[in-house]
């Protein structure tokens, strides 16, 4: 937080997972890998100029997080319906093979949880 504002956070739809839409969280907080490289090889990474709402100098995000953010679709569904502002556009077109190299280049995934995200990701566009 700054200035008593509640910072944004930027999370990427991945897919549904039965009644659940699943999400990675975007951070532009990167200390962490900063200071462990070896982080790198399961993550995307945009620079500032390369999507409009990753204003910082670079963000990350991390395939390879604990744990996947999760919120009902009908849930969701009625945010988008009476907050509409809160999607975005959509991410660049190279997102995808990005994110699936990412999965599969990632040190800290179990191979049981690497294809439960793919699964989620769908077949490759």
């Amino acid at each position: 937080m700054s200035g008593g504002e509640i910072d944004e956070k930027l999370f990427i739809f991945l897919g549904f997972d039965g009644k659940e839409a699943k999400f990675l969280k975007a951070t532009s907080k990167t200390g962490l890998f900063d200071a462990n490289p070896e982080l790198m090889s399961g993550c995307v990474v945009y620079a500032a100029d390369q999507v409009r709402e990753f204003p910082k100098p670079r963000t990350i995000i991390d395939a390879a997080q604990p744990n996947l953010w999760s919120i009902r679709k009908s849930v969701l569904i009625g945010l988008l319906t009476r907050e509409p502002q809160r999607l975005k556009s959509p991410m660049p077109a190279d997102f995808d093979t990005r994110l699936r190299r990412a999965l599969n280049q990632a040190r800290a995934l179990s191979a049981e949880d690497r294809a439960a995200r793919l699964k989620i990701i769908g077949p490759p566009t």
